[in-house]
């Protein structure tokens, strides 16, 4: 029988991240996305998965997504990237990953052309400070696992994390789509080393949430100054306030 107490004594010389997950497991051991069912994830909430991917257009940018940001992907999303719950990152890459294939089919129907040209997926650069605090970067992690995912079907896909994000701007919690323009405007730069013959192909930005399109808009702005070909963006959930 596992107690408090060895928990407690265990998790004391784990990072933040790992201790959470532990105390989460042994502790609780609820299901994430519902706190009604048994862990890792019950049945119900990954039949709640199953929507179709679908498309928006945010001043002429293509983004795709696979889900509405609604329980439980959200609570899924917030024990992932908050509680360090990272036995979810194969399952929600997965959603992430048929959220870029439907960008990519979608473009082939657009411009008519062939979809085995290399693919740079560049996801959306984290604070520093967060990064700290969560110990990790989760949203680098999914783009990573997607790729790995979309390579297992013979796509030539990698992933590189061409964006860091400026210092000074404010969390985008509580802030109008107006306020989060202002908010993310050159916001991101773009890393001065590696060159655009440098790069792997054709790029995708890549996100959890998307929410008024800000933040994808500054990234997809400063990867095409910088001088990229920028197919769209794909994330994970949309929403409802876009």
């Amino acid at each position: 029988m596992v107690t408090c107490e060895c928990v407690r004594v265990f998790t004391c010389r784990m990072d933040r991240r790992t201790a959470a997950f532990v105390r989460g497991q042994f502790l609780t051991g609820l299901c994430p996305g519902c706190r009604k069912e048994r862990a890792p994830v019950c049945s119900d909430c990954v039949a709640a998965l199953a929507g179709s991917v679908a498309r928006i257009d945010v001043d002429g940018r293509v983004i795709t997504h696979a889900l509405r940001y609604e329980p439980p992907i959200s609570n899924l999303l917030i024990a992932f990237k908050d509680r360090g719950e990272w036995t979810l990152r194969n399952l929600l890459a997965l959603l992430l990953a048929r959220s870029i294939a439907h960008l990519l089919l979608t473009r082939q129907e657009d411009e008519q052309s062939a979809v085995d040209k290399p693919l740079l997926l560049v996801p959306v650069a984290s604070t520093a400070a967060s990064i700290r605090l969560r110990d990790a970067d989760p949203i680098a992690d999914l783009a990573i696992s997607a790729a790995r995912i979309l390579r297992r079907s013979g796509s030539d896909v990698r992933t590189k994390r061409l964006l860091t994000l400026r210092s000074g701007h404010r969390d985008h919690v509580g802030l109008s789509r107006r306020e989060r323009e202002s908010n993310m405007r050159d916001a991101f730069t773009v890393d001065s080393r590696i060159g655009v013959k440098g790069v792997h192909g054709d790029v995708v930005i890549v996100d959890d949430v998307v929410t008024t399109g800000a933040t994808l808009a500054a990234a997809h702005g400063a990867l095409s100054t910088a001088g990229f070909q920028v197919l769209g963006a794909a994330v994970i959930a949309r929403s409802q306030r876009n």
